[in-house]
C-alpha cells in the first residue's frame, strides 16, 4: 500500500482528481451547468449530430426517388404530347401532298378534258431494277389496267406493266424495253424513245431512229406520238441533251433527260382512259424497232 501512494499513477489520480475538483468549483461558482449535464452534452451532442445527418441523407433519398417518379410522369407526358405533334405533323404533311396532288389532278383535267386520271402514290422501289421501276397503291379495283399511261403534272413517268387488285408495278421511261413513239416539238422529227443499262444509270433514255439529215438539236423537247394506242399524243418526255449517229451510222440517236426525274417521283397519275386509247396495240406490245415502223 505504501508503495502504490508513492506510485506515479497515485499522483496521475490526485491530478486529476484535482483538476475535477477545481471544475466543479469554478462550476458552481458561475452558476453553469452542472458537470454531470455538461458531461452528458458531450456524449449527446455527437451522438444527436449524426442522427441528424443520418435523418438528413435518408430525407434526402426519398425526397430524390418520389420527385424522380414525378419526373418519370412528367417525361412521360410530354412524350405523348410529342408523338400526339408528330401525328399531327404526318397528318398535316399528308393532307398538303393531297391538296397539292388535287390541284395538279385539276390542272391536269383542265388541259386534257378526255383523259380519266386515277391519282396514286409510290409504296414500293426495287433496288435491284436498274431501271427505277415502281409499285403504287391503286390496281384493278381502282380502274387500273395494263399498259396504262403513268404521269405527273410535269410529263411521262412510264406505263403500267403489271396489276393486281390493289397495287400495280410502273415501268419507266428509262426501261430498256420501252418502245414509245415520240417527236421533236421544234423539227418535228420522229423517232422511238426507249432506255440502256448506260443510260439509266445516268437517269437518261434516248430518242432512236432520226433521219440522218435530222436538225434536232441540244435543248429539244421531245413528246409522245400517240399513234400506238398506249400513250396520248403530246405527253412532254424530256429535252435533247446531244445527238450523235448510232453504231451502224445509218441514223441519229438523241440522248434525252426525262422532265421528271424517276428516281425522286412520289406521286403520279394513270391515265386509265384517253381517246384514241387501244389503238395499234400490238406494235407497243412486240416491241417493234425497225426503221420504219416508228409509231408518232
Amino acid at each position: 500500500m505504501r508503495d502504490f501512494f508513492r506510485s506515479l499513477k497515485f499522483k496521475i489520480l490526485l491530478i486529476v482528481l484535482a483538476l475535477l475538483f477545481g471544475f466543479l468549483l469554478a462550476a458552481a461558482a458561475m452558476g453553469g451547468e452542472s458537470l454531470p449535464n455538461r458531461l452528458l452534452g458531450y456524449i449527446v451532442t455527437p451522438i444527436q449530430t449524426l442522427s441528424s445527418r443520418i435523418s438528413g441523407a435518408v430525407s434526402d433519398f426519398f425526397g430524390t426517388w418520389w420527385n424522380a417518379g414525378s419526373i418519370r410522369e412528367e417525361n412521360q407526358a410530354l412524350l405523348e404530347e410529342l408523338n400526339t405533334l408528330r401525328e399531327q405533323m404526318v397528318d398535316y404533311q399528308q393532307i398538303k401532298r393531297e391538296n397539292e396532288q388535287y390541284k395538279q389532278y385539276l390542272s391536269l383535267k383542265e388541259e386534257n378534258p378526255d383523259f380519266t386520271f386515277e391519282p396514286a402514290s409510290v409504296v414500293g422501289r426495287s433496288s435491284n431494277d436498274a431501271f427505277g421501276s415502281f409499285v403504287i397503291n391503286r390496281g384493278s379495283l381502282q380502274g387500273v389496267s395494263l399498259y396504262d399511261p403513268v404521269i405527273t403534272d410535269a410529263g411521262l413517268v412510264g406505263y403500267v406493266s403489271e396489276v393486281s387488285s390493289t397495287f400495280s408495278r410502273v415501268s419507266t421511261v428509262l426501261d430498256q424495253d420501252l418502245r414509245v413513239g415520240c417527236y421533236n416539238i421544234r423539227t418535228r422529227d420522229t423517232g422511238v424513245l426507249t432506255g440502256s443499262i448506260d443510260l439509266a444509270q445516268q437517269g437518261l433514255c434516248q430518242m432512236m431512229y432520226l433521219s440522218r439529215d435530222s436538225l434536232s438539236a441540244a435543248g429539244d423537247l421531245v413528246v409522245t406520238g400517240g399513234t400506238n394506242g398506249i400513250f396520248p399524243e403530246g405527253l412532254i418526255i424530256g429535252s435533247i441533251l446531244q445527238v450523235e449517229p448510232d453504231e451502224r451510222g445509218i441514223s441519229l440517236n438523241a440522248t434525252v433527260r426525262p422532265v421528271v426525274s424517276i428516281q425522286e417521283v412520289d406521286d403520279v397519275f394513270v391515265i386509265t382512259s384517253f381517246l384514241g386509247q387501244g389503238n395499234s396495240l400490238e406494235s407497243f406490245e412486240s416491241g417493234s424497232d425497225e426503221e420504219g415502223e416508228v409509231p408518232r
